[in-house]
């Protein structure tokens, strides 16, 4: 039995946490016993409840952030693994990264999801250049498994070598819907029954670049509604350049249900891992319609005709305006191919099975 203790932040309720819960659910238990152990207390939006009822075992140091823990964290942190004695400990994100490597020197697995030189400016503001650097020498020395290929390459570039794992969605969660069902559930959902639906999901953060297609729909000559699901400091911003039919829902728990009964999934971010709304839209059958940034066109899987027809330029809007026009006049139907791609190459079943593959060769390498 190979023990994995995984060392996180804390299980608030975002996309490396319901990544975290994929993996762990869907491990061999016959070959591992897992342990998730979070270094800080949960804050009001937390997934811990879910981990508690799939029985994971779910331990905390319970430290509160400020200056004091932050400094005696490794040493706790020592402590603890010094007790539980994994064979092996997977951490993610920068916290968990750098207490882990002052802390142990047993055999490390990381998961990379951001590009750090991209993501850390909408994190930690002035202070993200040095954070970065730091991250980077870390990841140097310890195995890393990447979220999606366009990660591994700008990496590469950077001497950190990484073992590409794409991220997975839960099937059994995500999935198309039939027509009745749609339209039973944007009646639950106080939609128009026969509107066409827009959905935007994500951070409203500067990365996301939400601004640049909210003032491309503003052109369309096509009739639609807009809805915006999720929050961040841009809200008051992007409000004032919306237009009457685009509606701010912020964070949701019934996200799934909007992939399930809209029209269209729109994202035009300037970076990302292997964005976990994509694929989550994807499985449920629902048209992505995305930036043409390297981790999108990793998520069509080399289907060039929903490369050429679904990836916009993200430095001409009028790009996104034609498509997205031609795309509701010819119909705006549901198609097959994005919840087959979905289902073929991103489950969570076949990362965790990865990682499971992974870990197992971390070992053997440094036994």
């Amino acid at each position: 039995m190979i023990s994995v203790v995984y060392v996180v932040s804390s299980l608030a309720k975002v996309g490396p946490t319901n990544q975290l819960f994929n993996i762990i659910t869907c491990l061999d238990k016959q070959k591992f016993s897992p342990i998730v152990l979070t270094l800080f207390n949960e804050g009001g939006s937390t997934k811990k409840h879910e981990f508690l009822a799939a029985n994971i075992n779910v331990q905390s140091l319970g430290l509160s952030k400020n200056v004091v823990n932050l400094v005696l964290a490794p040493f706790f942190l020592g402590l603890r693994l010094k007790k539980l004695n994994p064979d092996i400990i997977h951490s993610q994100g920068f916290l968990g990264d750098l207490f882990v490597f002052l802390s142990w020197r047993k055999p490390r697995v990381t998961t990379l999801r951001n590009i750090p030189q991209e993501d850390y400016p909408d994190l930690f503001g002035r202070f993200a250049p040095i954070i970065s650097k730091v991250h980077c020498l870390l990841l140097k020395r310890t195995n890393v498994a990447s979220c999606s290929v366009s990660i591994q390459r700008v990496m590469r570039r950077g001497g950190i070598f990484t073992e590409a794992i794409a991220n997975g969605v839960d099937l059994q969660k995500y999935f198309p819907v039939r027509h009745r069902e749609k339209l039973e559930l944007r009646k639950d959902l106080g939609l128009i029954e026969d509107q066409f639906y827009i959905v935007i999901v994500g951070s409203l953060i500067q990365r996301k670049n939400i601004s640049f297609a909210l003032n491309a729909l503003r052109r369309s000559d096509s009739s639609f509604k807009v809805i915006v699901l999720g929050k961040g400091p841009l809200i008051n911003d992007l409000k004032n350049i919306s237009g009457h039919n685009v509606s701010f829902l912020g964070d949701i728990e019934n996200v799934f249900k909007y992939y399930q009964c809209a029209d269209l999934f729109l994202s035009s971010s300037l970076s990302e891992g292997l964005p976990n709304a994509v694929i989550e839209a994807m499985a449920c059958g629902l048209p992505c319609m995305l930036s043409d940034i390297p981790q999108h066109q990793e998520c069509f899987a080399g289907d060039e005709s929903l490369i050429s027809n679904f990836l916009f330029s993200i430095s001409d809007d009028t790009d996104l305006v034609r498509k997205l026009d031609f795309f509701i006049s010819s119909g705006g139907t549901r198609s097959s191919r994005f919840s087959d791609i979905a289902e073929k190459y991103f489950s969570s079943k076949s990362m965790s099975n990865s990682y499971q593959n992974f870990y197992s060769r971390v070992l053997n390498n440094e036994s």
